[in-house]
């Protein structure tokens, strides 16, 4: 699995909207709040209580949805029933490189994977040396303090081009992680700075839901799928609060939530798809990695005991 490309920074974006929340807030506490009520249209009492969801204590254990250790022994023996090596294919940092002699061995059978298995393996991943090393549209893993809590393969669907005819699988993606803010706490330790400290949560929580829609095969040269926003939730707030401070902070300087939830889509897609085009991981991805060894294709799947990443020969 390689890096990502590298495009403009979603983790970036996010970090700046704290910063500017948390200085709106700043300026309102210190009696200023005339100056966003009558000239920006900013209601104090609003922005107080989206501060407070913000900072409120995020019950991390809710959020988890795989057994870090349970899920990643069930993926490695779908991987292995599938005819491949994930001895192999786990120590060599995730990749498949045939050039080596190693024994990766050959998908013989399609490859089914829920979401709380891919998300043992991703978690797997990015505790690795190889994950650690990585970036995510520029952002270096380590420095983020990324920590994954999970991932859900939703809803799976047919979508109709009404002018081609074509159709294209679709598959909802949520995906829960989390971000250590300490080190810009750590920033806002010289006075006067030191007074709005607290007003920083010590890690912001993103639930990304988006849907990705299979527009190509594997194999395919450029893009092979899209990802579109559906909603997103920061901490404690609703989607509608989450909309509302991003509207807030919009006021101020270009923020676009829609489009910062699509990029967290597409980071995810990639380290769970990838590919060989613009919104794939320039040869990165778990399923891309496995076109060495036999992958053709990838689907996505729904039955009564839920939905599937479907690695196909």
């Amino acid at each position: 699995m390689a890096k990502v490309k590298k495009q403009r920074s979603c983790m970036g974006l996010l970090l700046r909207a704290v910063i500017i929340i948390v200085i709106i807030a700043a300026v309102l506490l210190g009696g200023f709040w005339a100056f966003f009520q009558f000239g920006y249209g900013i209601n104090v009492f609003d922005v107080i209580g989206k501060l407070q969801a913000l900072n409120s204590k995020v019950d991390d254990t809710k959020l988890l949805n795989y057994d870090k250790d349970a899920d990643l022994a069930a993926f490695a023996d779908v991987f292995n029933a599938s005819g491949l090596n994930w001895g192999s294919y786990f120590d060599n940092n995730f990749e498949v490189d045939t050039t080596g002699g190693t024994d990766y061995g050959t998908l013989t059978s399609d490859l089914k994977i829920t979401g709380p298995q891919m998300a043992a393996f991703i978690n797997s991943y990015l505790s690795s040396a190889a994950g650690q090393a990585a970036e995510l549209q520029g952002e270096s893993l380590s420095d983020m303090g990324l920590e994954l809590w999970c991932i859900n393969f939703g809803e799976v669907a047919d979508n109709v081009n009404p002018i081609t005819g074509e159709t294209h699988q679709t598959m909802v993606l949520n995906v829960v992680f989390s971000i250590d803010l300490s080190f810009l706490k750590d920033q806002f330790n010289v006075f006067p700075l030191t007074l709005f400290n607290g007003l920083i949560p010590a890690k912001l929580y993103i639930n990304s839901t988006t849907v990705i829609e299979k527009t190509g095969a594997l194999t395919d040269s450029g893009d092979i799928y899209t990802v579109s926003s559906q909603s997103v939730r920061i901490n404690n707030l609703s989607a509608n609060d989450t909309l509302s401070a991003a509207g807030i902070i919009n006021k101020f300087t270009a923020f676009d939530i829609e489009d910062l939830n699509t990029q967290i889509g597409q980071m995810f897609a990639d380290l769970i798809i990838g590919g060989s085009g613009t919104s794939g991981t320039a040869g990165g991805g778990f399923a891309y990695s496995l076109v060495p060894v036999g992958a053709a294709d990838f689907a996505f799947e729904q039955d009564g005991g839920g939905s599937y990443l479907v690695v196909k020969i």
